[in-house]
């Protein structure tokens, strides 16, 4: 844990290097004697303020969790001049003009279907005055805030690139391959862990993979199914799954509910629902029963098979009990999945989901216990023991790579600025937030934090779905 937590913070330290160097010379400029010096190093000391900045950046990306974490701190703006010198040394901070425009084109391909949205934010965000003119500013500036976005990118790639030819010069140098048995026991070894979590347990494996951790275990019980979904009118599923919540939640009553109406008023929302997308649902069937295979209509149907020809081969996995297709969500029309699909090759009723309606079609069972270890796997294993690995190589490397520089630590200013932080309170929490005091600088440094959190949570949201 150790070592991943130094590869992370060293990663995350490579990405800081411009600021932290910036704020390293702003450092020796500032003589107060309540700044006290805390590290020196190859003749530049960091102050308590520069220090202090680093553990604010540090803990806004989860690397620390306390402003008094100052040993810590310190470690990682060591270890990052360290490497960035070492980069140095060897030249792996040099990139050829074709290198830079190959990054730059990966960060065009990613930004440009977001370039409407962050230059909008922007201006919505930053605009005080209502006018065309004033707007037609904002909008230059917008774009001005976007090509820094871009090229900030693309230096982040390029320091990305830096450290890994570091660590690929170091395993080149002393690794090892690794050979087919030490794959099969690191994947042996994950998947009896992930029997202990999941064996029994629908709903942990289910977690597992909406989040998107890799499962190498299967519980027993699951079936691949295939399928195909049409879209509803909101409404109409808003109304019907509202219904169904208010019967269920008066089976769930402790006082007598007369139940009954509840339940014929959520069945009639239900085939509202269905009836909207009949005539669809009716041209499966028909097709269906005219012989043709299920495969054929879900790839001409379905309006959203994201995964081609791989998922009508292996199709969804599904689990009575549990399913993370939305399946589960028609509780009413539930019985279309135990009678109408009872062995391969069976299709069910429709069924509501929160987007629509599906029907679907019993592929075959799938085996409880271990996955097939496909090629994927085994790459994904070695790629992983091969950056552990590297991660030794770096950590046994640093101890010598010090030595290399003259490093002071100032270990009773360090204790003071410890004891200062630690003894800190709350109060700031009930101030106000202080956003008049900001910078124009800082509130764009603001703005580009709540641009990248948002972006973030609809990646994990898009993840979950």
């Amino acid at each position: 844990m150790k070592k991943m937590t130094r590869l992370l913070a060293v990663l995350l330290a490579l990405m800081l290097a411009l600021t932290c160097a910036a704020l390293g010379e702003a450092a020796q400029e500032d003589t107060e004697v309540d700044d006290p010096v805390l590290l020196s190093m190859d003749g530049n000391e960091y102050r308590r303020s520069t220090v202090d900045a680093y553990i604010q950046s540090l803990m806004y990306y989860g690397y620390l969790d306390s402003p008094a974490e100052y040993d810590l701190a310190i470690q990682y703006i060591v270890e990052n001049k360290v490497i960035n010198d070492k980069i140095a040394e060897w030249g792996f901070d040099q990139f050829s003009d074709e290198e830079t425009e190959a990054f730059r084109a990966e960060v065009l391909a990613e930004m440009e279907p977001q370039h409407d949205s962050i230059v909008s934010s922007y201006v919505e965000y930053f605009l005080t005055e209502n006018t065309d003119e004033a707007r037609e500013e904002m909008t230059r500036s917008a774009e001005e805030y976007y090509n820094q976005l871009i090229e900030k990118d693309v230096e982040d790639r390029k320091s990305q690139d830096s450290y890994d030819r570091l660590l690929n010069r170091l395993f080149q140098e002393n690794g090892t391959a690794f050979t087919d048995s030490a794959i099969q026991e690191m994947f042996d070894q994950e998947a009896d862990e992930q029997k202990q979590l999941f064996e029994g347990n629908v709903y942990m494996y289910e977690l597992y993979k909406a989040y998107g951790y890799e499962t190498w275990y299967r519980p027993e019980g699951y079936r691949a199914v295939l399928k195909i979904s049409f879209a509803a009118d909101d409404q109409l599923l808003d109304a019907f799954f509202s219904a169904q919540n208010a019967y269920e939640d008066s089976l769930n009553a402790d006082e007598e509910t007369d139940s009954e109406p509840l339940r014929l008023a959520a069945e009639e929302a239900r085939q509202a629902v269905l009836d909207s997308v009949k005539d669809k649902t009716e041209q499966v069937y028909s097709r269906l029963n005219d012989g043709e295979p299920f495969e054929k209509l879900m790839a001409e149907l379905m309006e959203d098979v994201q995964e081609g020809d791989e998922i009508l081969k292996l199709g969804y996995e599904y689990h009575p009990e549990f399913t993370t297709l939305g399946i589960s969500a028609d509780t009413l029309g539930s019985a279309s999945i135990s009678e109408k699909m009872a062995q391969p090759g069976d299709v069910s009723d429709p069924m509501l989901t929160y987007d629509g309606v599906e029907i679907l079609y019993y592929l075959r069972d799938l085996p409880g216990g271990p996955v097939e270890m496909t090629e994927e796997i085994k790459t994904e294993i070695r790629e992983y023991l091969e950056g552990s690995l590297k991660n030794d190589l770096l950590d046994q490397a640093m101890e010598g790579w010090k030595a290399e520089h003259q490093i002071t630590l100032f270990t009773d200013a360090i204790e003071e600025a410890r004891q200062i932080a630690s003894g800190q309170t709350a109060q700031s929490d009930s101030d106000d937030d202080g956003l008049d005091t900001l910078s124009d600088d800082e509130q764009q440094q603001l703005f580009s934090m709540l641009a990248d959190d948002s972006a973030e949570s609809e990646e994990t949201e898009a993840a979950a779905e």
